[in-house]
């Protein structure tokens, strides 16, 4: 059996040594095949086939049409090994509000982004829980269904070949009712007891047959049912748990806010003593403020008056360059006229001079006899 034809179905970059890796897209794969058609190998010619991560990828008929040509192409002691996501784990997780839970697979933030990406993201088309799956491998033909552990298997060619991190996935090991036993025992009769009797121990065969696999489901849903409660009383427990540390925490959280408030008080207190006394400084630097404004207009005020008397002043000095330069004339022309009063003060006393020396002449020329008889000459010439 170890010879015999084993399938890896959706490998993606992941090749499993011995067996036949297949694939739609990935390079690395054996064969090229889309899983949602027929598998293109003969009835009862595989002996294992391995699925990691696939099955949630197509839609839910496109699974069922999938797992019953898986059940075509296995031996009857052949196995099929599923690994998906568990719906309800997801679901616990949005109630629970747990978001962290994830790894270094995926960190969503919040519960609405990790229920919707759960259900959307990577190209997911349909997301099972483990009722679901019971279901769809039955439709599918498999009688023997069991829902194992991460890497964990009876037969330990299935053992170990999960590639992705354990994030609570549902792996379901399924095998088909073994008729084959049943078949035996049938012909060996025929040659013994008869046609009639063949007859009978095939349908008494085919009632065990029934039998076991109506007590293998029975099995299975009791085994998931347990696993369920199992489950459900853990996240209980866990909830629980997690809700008494958070209680823990908020009473804690209510102490350190307590005194928070009363270190607040004290310093609420504090700050409203120095915002009195800032608003008393500022009170202050404001009567400051109004007292250099007054000053200021005091100074702008004498400013504009010292700048009227400059320009008085400066108008005054305008005024007397012009009477300095005017007095600067005068005196020029008052040497001008001393000088020609000197001149004619010359001309004058040389008049004065002359006129004596005449008036000493003429007093003379009375004084003498001509002169006399000159003088009466012109006297009786002016009256006639």
């Amino acid at each position: 059996m170890n010879d015999a034809l084993k399938l890896h179905l959706g490998s993606g970059a992941v090749s499993l040594a011995g067996w036949l890796n297949i694939d739609l897209e990935a390079p690395e794969a054996d064969l090229r095949l889309d899983l949602r058609g027929p598998l293109p190998f003969d009835s009862a010619s595989v002996s294992h086939i391995f699925s990691e991560h696939v099955i949630e990828h197509i839609e839910y008929d496109e699974a069922l049409r999938l797992l019953q040509e898986c059940r075509r192409v296995l031996r009857p002691d052949g196995v099929l090994r599923i690994t998906t996501p568990d719906l309800a784990w997801l679901v616990d997780n949005y109630v629970g509000a747990l978001t962290e839970g994830w790894g270094e697979l995926w960190q969503p933030g919040t519960p609405a982004r990790m229920i919707n990406q759960g259900m959307r993201y990577w190209g997911h088309c349909f997301i099972y829980d483990r009722p679901e799956m019971l279901r769809i491998f039955r439709a599918a033909g498999f009688g023997d269904v069991r829902f194992v552990e991460w890497q964990k298997s009876d037969d330990p060619i299935l053992v170990g070949l999960e590639t992705r991190p354990l994030n609570n996935e549902i792996i379901v090991e399924a095998r088909i009712p073994l008729r084959a036993e049943s078949d035996m025992t049938v012909a060996a009769s025929r040659g013994n007891f008869g046609r009639g009797v063949s007859d009978l121990l095939a349908a008494q065969g085919e009632q065990l047959e029934n039998l076991r696999i109506r007590l293998a489901v029975s099995e299975s849903e009791l085994t998931l049912a347990r696993e369920i409660a199992n489950t459900r009383i853990s996240a209980i427990s866990a909830e629980s748990d997690e809700r008494g540390r958070l209680l823990l925490d908020l009473e804690a959280s209510h102490r350190a806010n307590q005194a928070e408030i009363l270190r607040l008080g004290v310093d609420n207190a504090r700050v409203l003593a120095e915002n009195a006394s800032l608003q008393a400084e500022r009170a202050s630097v404001q009567a400051e403020i109004a007292g250099l404004q007054a000053e200021s207009a005091r100074l702008e005020a004498e400013n504009v008056r010292l700048r009227v008397e400059t320009q008085s002043i400066t108008d005054t000095v305008a005024e007397l360059h012009g009477v300095h330069a005017e007095l600067g004339r005068v005196r020029q022309e008052l040497e001008r006229v001393s000088t020609e009063s000197e001149e004619r003060a010359g001309h004058v006393t040389e008049l004065a001079a002359t006129l004596r020396r005449h008036e000493e002449y003429m007093a003379r020329l009375r004084a003498s006899l001509p002169g006399r008889i000159l003088f009466r000459f012109f006297k009786s010439s002016s009256v006639v």
